[in-house]
């Protein structure tokens, strides 16, 4: 069976139209640089608008107004997927079956409160951490004071002992002499003692010194892991692509 028609374009009033003709234009030069005989020149002609009237006539079936849609936007640059997609959609078609078009209103609303409840336990556990650290800090910088206030004390009881026993030297008798040696064992305690005050002294400062360094590596790695985990909005606009091309 064959069918004949002609189609009339207004190349002046439409560029739809215009555009029709240049691409047909160029198809006419493609089949005559193939030099093929006039016998399959022929039939490739016929195939060709053959499957340009029948692939139209599938979108008519598919929805008698997507046709004439798609001839509007028949144009250099509108003739892609993305043209096709919202012409589909605009006639009320999905390019997805029934049931796979992606997630529900219901869906996509818990998905959103996930991340974003996701995104505030974070920031909640790196201010505990922050926290407690600045706790530590505190109680030993606390202790360090303490320690230093002890020392001192010490020192000076050292010292004004030291020159109540230089000024009572010079007159000693045996009972002094007993209470001279009772004072050097007290003044060997007191060094024992500060000895003892400024290890823990150098044990605090170390102490000290570990906890800012540990600080600031967990401060470094907060920050590169908030680098390289993507954000709250960043996930959000990722899940909306995804949802917009019905990947769910």
């Amino acid at each position: 069976m064959r069918i004949r028609f002609n189609v009339g374009l207004e190349p002046e009033f439409y560029d739809s139209h215009s555009y029709a003709i240049k691409c047909l234009r160029l198809w006419q030069q493609e089949e005559k640089a193939r030099n093929d005989e006039s016998e399959v020149v022929l039939q490739r002609r016929i195939q060709f608008h053959r499957d340009l009237y029948l692939s139209g006539l599938f979108l008519h079936e598919l929805a008698p107004q997507l046709p004439a849609m798609l001839t509007q936007t028949l144009l250099q640059d509108r003739v892609n997927c993305q043209t096709l997609a919202s012409q589909l959609s605009a006639a009320g078609l999905s390019l997805q079956p029934a049931g796979e078009n992606g997630l529900s209103d219901k869906q996509w609303q818990k998905l959103t409160a996930m991340l974003e409840e996701a995104s505030v336990s974070a920031q909640q556990a790196a201010a505990v951490d922050l926290t407690e650290v600045e706790q530590q800090l505190s109680q030993l910088q606390q202790q360090m004071l303490e320690g230093q206030a002890q020392l001192n004390s010490v020192l000076a009881n050292a010292t004004e002992n030291l020159v109540t026993q230089t000024q009572a030297a010079a007159s000693a008798t045996p009972a002094q002499d007993s209470q001279q040696a009772e004072f050097s064992a007290q003044l060997e305690q007191l060094k024992q003692g500060q000895d003892k005050l400024m290890a823990q002294m150098k044990s605090l400062s170390s102490q000290l010194a570990q906890v800012s360094v540990g600080a600031l590596a967990n401060n470094s790695a907060a920050n590169d892991n908030s680098a390289d985990t993507p954000s709250l909005e960043t996930q959000l606009e990722r899940a909306r692509r995804v949802k917009s091309k019905g990947l769910w």
